[in-house]
C-alpha cells in the first residue's frame, strides 16, 4: 500500500514542501541519529538492505547533506542521503511519452510507416494532456494516417494506427518511411553530460553524436537539436535541454522517476531549491563556492516520470 510522505527540504532548515510516495532503503551500515546531522544522538546502527518507513521530512544540515526522517522499530530517527536512498517500491516505470502540454499550431499530411525508437505511450490526441491510449515497446510498427500536428513548440506528432485504434505518437520516438521522410541526426553516444558544463560546445555535441550546428538568435549564438538532446551556448555549452532516453546530468535522466533523479542529483553535491507538482528545481555550487553556477530543472508527467530535464549556466 502506498504511504503518503510530504517532504520538506530545507537548506539550513528553510522548507518548501511536496507530495511523493517513497521509502528510505540503507545503501551501507549506517547510524541512525535524533536529529538530521552528526551532532545528534545515535539512537541505533542498521545494516545494509534495510529497508526504513518514511517519516514525513528531508532536511539539510549545515554542511547541506540531506537527511532522511525515518522510522525504525517505532522510533522517529533520521539517516544520511549519503549512506541511503529513496526508493519507490511502489512505483511502475511508464514508457516514455514526450513533451510538455502543447496546443497544436499546424497540420500537415504525413503516411507511410513508423517505427519506435524507445517505449513509448500512444496517446488521444498530439499531447501529453491527452489519455493514453496504449504503450509500446521499441521497435514497434506503426502505420500512419496521413495526419501530423506540429505544436507551438515545434514538436511534431504523428497520427496512427495501432491494433485497429486511431492515436498519436510524438516524432522524438520514432523513425519514418513513405512521404514525410524528414530526419533528425541519430545521438550516437548517451554521455554524462555534466562533465562538458561550461566547456567546449563542439565537444559536448560530438559526445552525442551531434553535427548541425545552427545560428540562432537571443542569449546563446549557436544550437545542436537531436531527437533526444538540445545543446546551445556561444564557445561554450551554456544550456542543455533532455528530452528523450539516454544522455544523463548529474545522474538524472528522462524516464526516471522524479524523486529518484532528485535523488541522483544530491548525491551528486546539488542542493535543492523548490520543489513543486511540476518541476524540482536544484543548483549546482562549484568546490568552496558560496553561490551557484548553474540550475537544473526536472520537469515530470502526473505520474511522476521525468519528462524532460534543463540545465542553465549562471556564467555569461
Amino acid at each position: 500500500m502506498k504511504k503518503l510522505i510530504c517532504l520538506a527540504v530545507t537548506l539550513f532548515m528553510l522548507s518548501i514542501s511536496t507530495c511523493v510516495y517513497a521509502q528510505v532503503t540503507v545503501t551501507q551500515e549506517v547510524n541512525l541519529r535524533s536529529g538530521p546531522g552528526l551532532k545528534y544522538d545515535i539512537v541505533d546502527s542498521v545494516p545494509a538492505g534495510t529497508v526504513l518507513q518514511d517519516n514525513d521530512s528531508i532536511m539539510a544540515d549545515e554542511r547541506s547533506v540531506y537527511w532522511y526522517a525515518v522510522i525504525y522499530k517505532g522510533q522517529s530517527c533520521w539517516v544520511s542521503s549519503k549512506f541511503s536512498e529513496i526508493t519507490g517500491s511502489d512505483y511502475e516505470a511508464q514508457p516514455l511519452s514526450d513533451d510538455t502540454p502543447e496546443t497544436p499550431a499546424s497540420t500537415e499530411s504525413s503516411s507511410g510507416s513508423f517505427t519506435t525508437t524507445a517505449d513509448v505511450n500512444l496517446r488521444e490526441g498530439p499531447g501529453i494532456s491527452y489519455d493514453i491510449l496504449s504503450s509500446v515497446k521499441t521497435g514497434t510498427s506503426l502505420k500512419g494516417t496521413g495526419s501530423s500536428q506540429t505544436d507551438d513548440r515545434g514538436v511534431k506528432w504523428y497520427q496512427v494506427t495501432y491494433n485497429g485504434t486511431k492515436c498519436w505518437v510524438s516524432s522524438k520516438f520514432v523513425t519514418s518511411k513513405g512521404t514525410d521522410t524528414a530526419s533528425v541526426t541519430p545521438s550516437s553516444g548517451d554521455p554524462e553530460l555534466a562533465s562538458y558544463c561550461n566547456k567546449s560546445l563542439k565537444n559536448a555535441a560530438d559526445a552525442v553524436g551531434l553535427s548541425n550546428r545552427e545560428t540562432v538568435s537571443g542569449e546563446y549564438s549557436y544550437a545542436y537539436y537531436g531527437k533526444r538532446v538540445i545543446l546551445m551556448g556561444n564557445s561554450n555549452l551554456s544550456y542543455i535541454e533532455l528530452i528523450g532516453p539516454g544522455c544523463t546530468i548529474y545522474g538524472a535522466k528522462v524516464g526516471m522517476k522524479h524523486f529518484d533523479a532528485a535523488n541522483a542529483c544530491l548525491k551528486k553535491g546539488l542542493r535543492m531549491v523548490n520543489l513543486s507538482s511540476e518541476n524540482f528545481l536544484l543548483e549546482h555550487y562549484a568546490s568552496g563556492s558560496s553561490s551557484p553556477d548553474s540550475s537544473l530543472l526536472l520537469y515530470f508527467d502526473t505520474d511522476g516520470t521525468v519528462t524532460s530535464i534543463t540545465w542553465n549556466s549562471y556564467s555569461s
